[in-house]
């Protein structure tokens, strides 16, 4: 190891102990690119990005290994909680089951894309109403 990759570790060591984030998430953080495994999202592109960030066990209720965890987004992770769990495990690669992940997400986010827009629909129509 050259003197300059010290001097990159120990700098890294001191950012990461700076930061509310345990050891642990810092590789899973690597990994994803400090993106959202889902989304893509940058979690570093700005403070709510940012903010967002946590960490989700591909398979629900599934174990703490390296492998079954993912960076995501709030929204993506929240979108995807009580997923098939069952569907999940039976993927054999981690990668299938970041896909499989990704289609049920995109699916559930068309709901709320379709109840969205009925919400906004609703508040405009109450804007033709006085109080």
């Amino acid at each position: 190891m050259k003197l300059e990759d010290l001097n990159l570790a120990d700098r890294a060591i001191k950012i990461i102990q700076k930061t509310r984030f345990d050891k642990s998430q810092i590789p899973i953080a690597i990994r994803a690119g400090f993106k959202c495994e889902y989304c893509d999202k940058d979690l570093l592109e700005s403070i709510d990005a940012y903010d967002s960030w946590q960490i989700d066990h591909i398979v629900p209720d599934g174990n703490n290994d390296f492998d079954n965890l993912a960076l995501t987004c709030k929204l993506c992770n929240f979108t995807k909680r009580h997923s098939a769990k069952d569907e999940l495990a039976l993927c054999t690669s981690r990668e299938e089951k970041i896909d499989l992940a990704k289609s049920l997400i995109a699916k559930r986010k068309i709901k709320k894309e379709e109840t969205l827009a009925l919400v906004q629909e609703l508040k405009n129509l109450t804007r033709e109403f006085t109080i």
